[in-house]
């Protein structure tokens, strides 16, 4: 049980890498060694395949100035002319946001995540100031509940095609083996994912097993 968890969690990892910006995962599991391994890895990938996008963590509690942006009044005053200060998700563009204990994610935080996830652009409108700005953005949502109860909100899990639970891992000899992928594999997998156009049958099959997993939405 163990060692094919830990290998679903490095498939789901590469999948992720070849396309973030259309996929996003959710990740169940405990702060600890097997967690810290995960994300070792699957940092070490990224920074190899693109080792100048941008990797952004989402604390919880964050205010809306620094997740959306705003006015930045000082070099507004300065300049005689309205200057935007970027907020995280603007500032994430073409990259990764891992939310931070997502499972307590709400209210206006979720829904400007979830409304850059669908449009893929960041709005402001604040201070007088309004501005749409282009962001894809990959999701890696960090769910650190323990009960089912406590689990990720609909509205965020519905958008993330992966989802990996490592909490029946233990650190030892499942976690032992990395990730069957290289840099140069997962580029590969990016060209030919971006050629690639599914048939009638392959979008019919893919939506019937989407049906088939029970989904809210």
């Amino acid at each position: 049980m163990e060692a094919y968890a830990w290998r679903t969690a490095m498939l789901a990892t590469a999948c992720f890498a070849v396309s973030p910006h259309r996929t996003g995962i959710s990740l169940r599991a405990r702060a600890g060694p097997v967690r810290e391994r995960w994300h070792r890895l699957i940092t070490e990938l990224f920074c190899g395949i693109d080792p100048d996008a941008p990797w952004r963590v989402m604390p919880t509690g964050i205010s809306d100035d620094r997740l959306i942006g705003g006015l930045d009044l000082a070099a507004t005053l300065d300049r005689g002319r309205p200057v935007l200060r970027p907020g995280l998700l603007s500032d994430a563009a073409g990259g990764v946001v891992v939310v931070s204990m997502a499972e307590r994610l709400a209210g206006r935080q979720l829904a400007e995540l979830t409304r850059v996830v669908d449009r893929q652009r960041v709005n402001i409108e604040r201070d007088g100031f309004s501005s749409d700005i282009e962001s894809r953005i990959g999701v890696l949502a960090l769910d650190e509940s323990a009960h089912d109860d406590e689990c990720l909100m609909p509205a965020l899990f519905d958008r993330l095609a992966l989802a990996v639970d490592l909490t029946p891992v233990s650190i030892g000899v499942s976690t032992s083996h990395g990730l069957e992928f290289s840099g140069a594999d997962i580029r590969e997998a990016r060209a030919s994912f971006d050629a690639l156009i599914p048939s009638d049958e392959s979008i019919e099959q893919l939506a019937a097993l989407a049906v088939g997993f029970g989904p809210g939405s």
